[in-house]
């Protein structure tokens, strides 16, 4: 079979893979990437939540998604959770008390997850399951980070008004007819 030379980033070092290892290598390397990818995302997403609104809700957010499968693609979930679920899974400095929602009193956290869900497309609330059930879906999550790295693009490279006119384009869909 055929050898090839590949030059890894340890000092120009060099070493011979036979087609087998190199297949191998090949995937540690995508699985590596896909790991820091994925960490990058959620990062991100947890940071321009806590920028809209307050850090506790950033927390909630990394803690939803230590609930993902680690096995399964990242972008093509929709995470399904319970506050329940998601309280055990709570940083302990985060802790919210578990009682049960009485009449119009609710639990800090489904209050969190209610104002997380108004103001972010990608988290809904799942009335069909529950009263307590929500859902994160990835791939709106992932086109919401986009459009806000777009617009701040945007805004450095032609200014804050370009960036507001830009949300507006963005908020009507249809805006050329």
């Amino acid at each position: 079979g055929f050898i090839e030379t590949i030059e890894t980033g340890e000092g120009g070092v060099k070493r011979k893979l036979s087609p087998d290892s190199l297949e191998e290598d090949t995937y540690v390397r995508f699985k590596a990437t896909w790991i820091v990818t994925r960490m990058i995302f959620c990062d991100r997403l947890v940071e321009l939540v806590t920028k809209k609104l307050n850090a506790s809700a950033g927390k909630i957010v990394e803690t939803i998604f230590e609930l993902i499968d680690p096995e399964k693609e990242i972008f093509s979930q929709c995470i399904s959770f319970g506050t329940l679920q998601l309280s055990q899974k709570l940083p302990k400095d985060l802790a919210f008390p578990l009682e049960k929602s009485v009449g119009e009193l609710k639990s800090p956290l489904l209050q969190y997850l209610q104002v997380l869900a108004q103001n972010f497309d990608f988290i809904e609330a799942q009335t069909s399951l529950g009263a307590n059930a929500f859902s994160l879906n990835l791939s709106k999550a992932l086109r919401h980070v986009r459009l806000v790295l777009m617009e701040s693009f945007i805004r450095a490279r032609f200014g804050v008004a370009s960036a507001r006119i830009f949300r507006i384009l963005l908020s009507k869909r249809m805006f050329e007819e």
